[in-house]
């Protein structure tokens, strides 16, 4: 199942239009706020556009919230260099010992090296094009050097991902003790992470 995943300064969120419940965790698209819903939440003035927050990844030092799932962690600083690392490069090779490493090392300064020279991909040069076309049909030409530079720092921004594909774990129907059918049911597959905290299973996707 594929979320898309919202920022706030603090949290990377991915939400859904499930019913809300009290002391729910809450985000609104529209206004970018964050908060917890409480017992007087239905006259918040956001409410109407309120959705529930199902998986969360703090990006700073801000706290987890407490009954929400998080993201897997995922690296700021570049789009997904390990992602491919491990499905394309190692996939021949073994996935342990010292030549493991090495490897990983090897495509690792590679890689950081071919973004010192080659900071744009050829999608971000074609987005580029595209967006000076329409900004000259818009606006006047003494405005251009201003609005490049600003679109050349959001380039030159780490990139974060645009969306989260969830792992779905399926539960056949079944018999229960009163001998009643129960329907199949899917629902997002979880694992316990090393600090004992729920985590989502699933991969990124980047623009």
């Amino acid at each position: 199942m594929k979320h898309e995943i919202f920022y706030t300064k603090d949290y990377a969120l991915i939400v859904s239009d499930e019913k809300i419940e009290k002391y729910d965790y809450v985000f609104n698209p529209i206004y970018k706020t964050l908060y917890q819903w409480i017992e007087n939440a239905d006259i918040h003035f956001d409410r109407i556009d309120a959705k529930k927050v199902i998986a969360h990844r703090p990006l700073t030092d801000a706290p987890i919230l407490e009954g929400v799932p998080l993201l897997p962690e995922f690296s700021q600083e570049d789009s997904n260099k390990e992602l491919y690392f491990q499905k394309q490069v190692m996939n021949p090779y073994t996935t342990g010992g010292q030549s493991y490493t090495a490897y990983e090392k090897g495509f690792i300064d590679g890689y950081n090296k071919a973004k010192e020279t080659y900071k744009y991909t050829e999608e971000d040069l074609r987005r580029l094009v595209n967006s000076v076309t329409e900004f000259l049909s818009h606006h006047e030409p003494d405005e251009f050097n201003d609005w490049f530079e600003a679109k050349i720092q959001i380039l030159q921004q780490p990139k974060r991902p645009q969306y989260f594909e969830c792992e779905i774990v399926t539960v056949e129907p079944y018999k229960d003790k009163m001998g009643n059918i129960r329907s199949e049911k899917t629902f997002p597959k979880t694992i316990t992470n090393s600090q004992g905290q729920t985590e989502l299973v699933g991969e990124y996707i980047y623009g």
